[in-house]
């Protein structure tokens, strides 16, 4: 006997895995374009680093902002139906 799952059923998370992920990118985006707009508007008042520090504070930026948003997330992770 051949039983196979529906094709879309192997290539499509549970909608609260879905949520979260949504949620994920939405706060680390979020963060990102904060940080965007920090150094935009205070390029004037500083040192004018190069690009290289700018890439490795946007790195440390984005390590400390998914540490931020997944503790956010933890208590809806753990509470959601249909994870258990």
């Amino acid at each position: 006997m051949n039983v196979t799952a529906p094709r879309d059923a192997l290539f499509s998370p549970p909608r609260s895995i879905a949520m979260l992920a949504l949620v994920y990118l939405f706060g680390i985006a979020l963060f990102f374009l904060y940080r965007v707009a920090m150094v935009l508007i205070f390029n004037d008042r500083s040192n004018h680093p190069a690009i290289e520090e700018l890439a490795q504070a946007f790195l440390i930026g984005f390590r400390f902002d998914t540490v931020i948003v997944l503790f956010a997330l933890l208590l809806p992770a753990v509470t959601l139906p249909g994870l258990t």
